[in-house]
């Protein structure tokens, strides 16, 4: 059975090679596709904070391997955005997002790079959290897609909207302002909403 870390380490590496272009122009010490097992090898990645911890696991056990030790690993929780600029620019190896990339970026890929390939390397959930708990009863709020979509999109001001009441019959909803707390940053979870 083949251990999840090395399935990452062994995408990682490939991809490596591939969005590097097998360039000199690499940030890595070495070229991913044709790597001298005496010589070390970093790779440089950043991007998004959700996976983060998933990688660094996948990273740790990857490297306390004996046929592993000359290839370093590095990730950089900075954001999808950030992750996404940093590849762009070169800076790294690899971005991690949690959106696809978008058609300008893509365009934005330098040539000398070849194309740039996206891979899914895990899932997750979005969730809305709340804090009515003053109010009795307001425990268990139900949202439908229609209302998290008025709530994000600014179209459902107010607790007691018409939309959340017809989730909710039977509750009592409070006349107060809903206000919509998020990350400001280039998050990728944000653009999933």
């Amino acid at each position: 059975m083949v251990k999840s870390s090395q399935i990452f380490t062994d995408t990682l590496l490939l991809l490596t090679g591939i969005l590097t272009g097998c360039n000199n122009n690499s940030i890595s010490s070495g070229n991913a596709l044709n790597i001298n097992t005496n010589e070390e090898v970093l790779i440089k990645g950043a991007g998004a904070s959700f996976p983060a911890p998933l990688y660094q696991k996948w990273i740790q056990e990857y490297t306390s391997e004996k046929n592993n030790s000359n290839i370093k690993i590095d990730y950089d929780s900075v954001g999808s955005g950030k992750g996404v600029q940093n590849f762009l620019a070169e800076n790294v190896d690899f971005g991690a997002s949690d959106a696809p990339l978008k058609t300008e970026e893509r365009e934005k890929f330098p040539l000398n790079r070849g194309k740039a390939i996206q891979v899914p390397m895990t899932g997750g959930l979005v969730v809305f959290a709340y804090n009515l708990s003053n109010y009795e009863g307001l425990d268990n709020i139900r949202l439908s897609r229609n209302s998290y979509c008025g709530i994000v999109t600014g179209q459902i001001k107010k607790w007691n909207d018409s939309a959340i009441a017809q989730d909710n019959p039977n509750v009592n909803l409070p006349n107060l302002p809903l206000i919509f707390v998020h990350r400001a940053d280039g998050s990728g979870k944000l653009r999933h909403i």
